[in-house]
């Protein structure tokens, strides 16, 4: 193995840059190798840039703006590595984080990528007894829980609420 792709949380990423070396190859052909859980993940393109070796300049930005859905500035709970938090007890909860764009250089495509931090708590319900065969299920058999997520995934597409 020459690299991984990083695992996601639990939403669903459209796109993802992965650095991989690949100076040791042999030849002129690269192969790349995806062996995610049967109906976990779907792929539908890759692309491979060879660049020059030229240095990449970068810039790093500050959020300029926070806001929750229901107007609340939450700016200064997410720009610092703190104890601060933008607290979502409930899964409808958002908050758009708005950045200045990074001027333009001369000669130069642009390009941004997000650098985040932080963590997430699950929203687990306490209701009733706990389903041991589901969770039997999700710790023996193999791809148990790529597929239990498939199945949950596929009930929250059906779903009216969505």
């Amino acid at each position: 193995m020459r690299g991984t792709l990083p695992p996601g949380g639990p939403l669903l990423a459209e796109d993802r840059v992965v650095p991989l070396d690949v100076s040791r190859v042999r030849g002129t052909q690269v192969r790349i190798r995806m062996r995610p859980p049967v109906g976990f993940w779907a792929m539908n393109s890759f692309a491979v840039a060879y660049g020059t070796g030229q240095e990449v300049s970068y810039s790093r930005v500050a959020a300029k703006s926070a806001m929750t859905s229901d107007k609340q500035d939450v700016l200064a709970d997410l720009a610092g590595v703190d104890e601060r938090y933008y607290s979502m007890p409930n899964t409808t909860d958002r908050a758009e984080i708005t950045f200045p764009a990074p001027p333009r250089k001369t000669g130069m495509d642009r390009v941004v990528f997000l650098h985040s931090r932080g963590w997430y708590q699950l929203h687990l319900g306490a209701d009733g007894e706990p389903d041991i065969a589901a969770l039997t299920k999700l710790t023996s058999v193999p791809g148990g829980a790529a597929q239990f997520a498939v199945d949950r995934f596929a009930e929250w597409q059906k779903s009216p609420a969505r």
